[in-house]
């Protein structure tokens, strides 16, 4: 049984990076309580996983538009709780 040999691209060795991906996240804005940020909850983080395992089931999360009470599923207007077309109606007032 043979072996394949990874080429590596013509330039030898990688330098070292000057930051890693620690210094980044611990330097991040996202990451200080005095910016706003506050650790997620455990009832948040099991939520979470709860609709990652749903995602991965091939479920999706739908809620009723608040306006014409059609189901929605996208991202965007289950967090707004209202569909597109309700959405343009209403700018367009």
């Amino acid at each position: 049984m043979t072996t394949a040999k990874r080429n590596r691209p013509s330039g030898g060795t990688r330098a070292a990076s000057k930051s890693t991906a620690t210094d980044y996240i611990e330097d991040s804005s996202l990451h200080r309580a005095e910016d706003g940020y506050s650790a997620p909850s455990g009832d948040e983080r099991r939520e979470a996983e709860l609709l990652a395992e749903l995602r991965g089931l091939g479920y999706r999360i739908s809620v009723k538009c608040r306006v014409c009470g059609h189901p929605v599923v996208s991202a965007r207007s289950v967090a707004a709780h209202i569909g597109p077309k309700c959405r343009a109606k209403q700018v367009a007032k």
